[in-house]
């Protein structure tokens, strides 16, 4: 028998040399995985490497295939690949990772730590209980007529049992931490890469790992991701009513029955047990709030400037929000070529934790034409946070700069921010120069309890407010996001 037989021989998943292969080079790019392999060999024996193949299989393959020809000392491995697939949550993994590269190893590798633990903890009490039934059955064919024998083989497939329910039990735990793991990888991954960019190949598979298994386990990302996920979808409700009515502006609201004009908090209130019989009734009556759209210049299909206060007040609920938007406003620029640029913004005393406040105190700007963005790029934006204290007009100020740009002519100014801050008369000119001059559409979008002063509630064609109440609930959310995401 050549040793490359042998070796498929420890499988407990049929393979052919391209799955070895396959799995080889997975293996060369995934750290999490090498660590695995290298901590179970230790701890779990030599029998371990292939069963770290065998579980990224089981993963990847559409139908994994058993191996009639495994070796008798890795029927362990087969135990415990066995008793995961038997189970619903194998099944709600599978469903996750099939014929997904980045998926499989960060599930096989979570996977990886309970099999090692199975192997430490049962694998001799497996192998025994497997020999004695074993034993059991060979006593019992020789002596058929013997209870003895009977009652051994009875006795010896109790022990199996007990020790087999012992590996489900474990595998099931290990596979709801894999789904979870997997999850919030994969959305990392969207939140990064963006919708239909992030499956990994096996070229690329070690930076998106990295990345992906780095932002996994930054809870702040996480919970700006997971906004974000619930944003994206009215997102991409915004761009479509801009698409349809592309030589249309939204001018106001009205009322009537224009489904594709409709609110978002009437799609709200018709998925609502308690609300939709009446939102029936104002559809008949043709009294649903509606937008009411003007022939004019069309906003929103040039660039995108967009200021985002990161004072300490922004801290936590507000600054995942507003991330949250610009990750949806990077997807719009990136999906429709429209150069994009943040300006983050404090106080005159804020530093930069990543170093690009130069070109004025207490700013980071980030500019990305044709809104081409790496997903370093939307980690930084995402991540970056000055804290500190607030200043309106050193960002406003650099916004005009950035709008008078070339490559962002024509565009249009969205301004997030938490309160209050009142902006020098001569800069509140200047503003409002540059603004006349340009035609740009400027948004203004508040977070939290404070209130716009009435020389900027002036300034912005449109604003909105979102709040959070002490129960923790989000009041007026829709309004502001549809107003900025139509931009």
């Amino acid at each position: 028998m050549s040793e490359t037989r042998k070796r498929r021989d420890w499988y407990v998943v049929r393979c052919d040399q391209y799955d070895v292969d396959h799995y080889r080079r997975i293996l060369e790019q995934s750290g999490r995985l090498q660590s695995a392999v290298v901590t179970g060999l230790k701890e779990g024996g030599p029998t371990f490497p292939p069963l770290v193949q065998d579980l990224y299989n089981v993963l990847y393959k559409p139908a994994a295939t058993p191996n009639l020809d495994l070796e008798k000392q890795y029927m362990v491995n087969k135990t415990v690949i066995e008793e995961m697939q038997g189970l619903p949550e194998y099944e709600q993994l599978h469903a996750m990772t099939r014929l997904d590269v980045m998926g499989s190893a960060i599930g096989a590798a979570s996977l990886a730590d309970s099999a090692r633990e199975i192997l430490t903890r049962l694998k001799d009490e497996i192998e025994e209980a497997q020999q004695e039934l074993a034993d059991a059955k060979a006593e019992a064919d020789q002596n058929p007529d013997d209870p003895q024998a009977q009652q051994a083989v009875a006795n010896a497939q109790s022990r199996v049992k007990q020790t087999r329910d012992q590996v489900r039990q474990q595998a099931k735990t290990a596979l709801q931490q894999a789904v979870s793991e997997v999850e919030d990888a994969q959305d990392a991954a969207e939140t990064l890469w963006g919708e239909g960019q992030c499956e990994a190949t096996e070229a690329d598979l070690g930076e998106k790992l990295r990345l992906a298994e780095e932002v996994a386990a930054d809870s702040k990302f996480r919970a700006i991701a997971e906004r974000f996920g619930r944003i994206k979808v009215i997102s991409k409700r915004c761009q479509r009513l801009r698409s349809r009515h592309d030589a249309a502006e939204i001018a106001s609201i009205e009322l009537g029955r224009d489904i594709e004009r409709m609110l978002p908090t009437e799609l709200a209130r018709l998925r609502n047990p308690l609300t939709a019989l009446d939102w029936k009734r104002r559809f008949v009556e043709g009294t649903l709030m509606q937008y009411r759209l003007e022939e004019n210049r069309p906003k929103g299909r040039g660039p995108i400037v967009a200021c985002v206060d990161e004072s300490g007040s922004m801290g936590g609920y507000p600054n995942e929000w507003a991330k949250a938007v610009l990750l949806a406003l990077r997807g719009i620029a990136h999906a429709q070529g429209r150069s994009f640029a943040v300006v983050h913004f404090g106080d005159h005393c804020s530093s930069s934790p990543d170093g690009i406040s130069d070109e004025a105190p207490g700013i980071a700007v980030r500019r990305f034409p044709g809104g081409k963005m790496t997903a370093e790029d939307t980690l930084a934006m995402a991540r970056h946070f000055f804290s500190g204290g607030t200043d309106f007009d050193v960002p406003l100020t650099k916004a005009m700069e950035i709008l008078d740009e070339s490559e962002f002519e024509k565009g249009d100014l969205i301004f997030i921010t938490d309160g209050e801050c009142d902006v020098l008369p001569h800069v509140m000119d200047h503003l409002h120069e540059v603004k006349e001059r340009k035609g740009f559409h400027a948004i203004g979008i508040l977070v939290g309890a404070g209130a716009w002063s009435d020389q900027m509630a002036g300034y912005f064609d449109g604003t909105a407010h979102v709040h959070v109440d002490r129960q923790g609930r989000v009041h007026q959310e829709l309004d502001a996001l549809e107003l900025a995401l139509s931009i």
